[in-house]
């Protein structure tokens, strides 16, 4: 079996958060995205932060996809290289 390492520049605490969260939903509901309003209210408890930024910065690292509805993300969850990123990485 050969190994995949992610060689990525660290998270901030904020992102760790987000993919947390996120990593909680898969756990419970595998493949199904999460919708956005679960997930700003999750995440909003914790952080007064730039949300949008966030899921962008998690994007670029392909880290979480969204689906989205005019433009505008409506759900997310996330994706297998997020998952692997929590595992190898210490944050869960």
């Amino acid at each position: 079996m050969e190994r995949k390492f992610i060689f990525v520049k660290k998270l901030d605490t904020a992102q760790k958060r987000a993919l947390r969260i996120l990593y909680v939903w898969w756990v419970e509901n595998f493949s199904k995205y999460m919708p956005r309003r679960e997930f700003e209210k999750r995440f909003n408890a914790s952080y007064d932060t730039d949300l949008e930024g966030i899921i962008k910065a998690l994007r670029e690292r392909n880290f979480v996809e969204v689906a989205s509805k005019d433009g505008d993300w409506s759900a997310l969850r996330i994706t297998n290289e997020g998952v692997d990123f929590l595992r190898t990485s210490d944050v869960i």
